[in-house]
């Protein structure tokens, strides 16, 4: 019984991560678009490429942190489900699919983006393009930005669920704020 019901509580928190990840990620890329948007034309490229790569870096840290905090909950909370109520192993496979799924809906959905944006970007007049192309968000928008910092995260929130689950004082030094990790 302890099972089910621990299974039923994952499930219920990765449909509500489901529905509520794109608000914390987009609070992430914030510092980025402030970043960008202190460019001035009479920067040079080179000024404007450490630009991006300061903002990409700020986001990407972010972003991880973030989702590295709901996973740690996930895991430590499965291990106190597991530890204290006596809830069997095989939950481990339910707490990483609620781990993970959310971030790859999540990772597709900004790939699909920057697909379309990249066939809009081919469809388009050439006036027009110049114009999107001088305007420097919608230019780092083209190169699927979004999409290759969720992808990086995807990536990191695979080695650091195992990092998690089986060396525990990582997370525990890390976010020691977040609740049932700190007990």
């Amino acid at each position: 019984m302890n099972t089910l019901f621990s299974v039923m509580i994952l499930i219920v928190i990765g449909i509500i991560a489901r529905f509520t990840i794109h608000i914390p990620f987009y609070l992430a890329s914030f510092p980025n678009s402030i970043i960008v948007l202190l460019h001035s034309s009479n920067l040079g490229k080179a000024n404007v490429r450490r630009r991006f790569a300061l903002g990409f870096i700020i986001t990407f840290v972010l972003q991880s942190y973030y989702y590295l905090a709901y996973t740690a909950l996930v895991v430590k909370w499965t291990q106190l489900a597991i530890s204290e109520k006596g809830v069997h192993f095989m939950i481990w496979a339910i707490a990483f699919l609620v781990v993970i799924l959310p971030l790859w809906s999540f990772t597709y959905l900004k790939y699909r983006e920057s697909e379309q944006l990249k066939h809009l970007v081919k469809e388009c007049e050439p006036e027009v393009l110049k114009l999107a192309i001088d305007d420097i968000g919608y230019k780092s928008a083209m190169t699927g930005l979004s999409h290759q910092l969720t992808a990086m995260t995807f990536s990191l929130t695979l080695v650091g669920f195992f990092i998690f689950a089986f060396i525990p004082r990582v997370m525990e030094v890390l976010y020691n704020w977040v609740p049932y990790i700190g007990q």
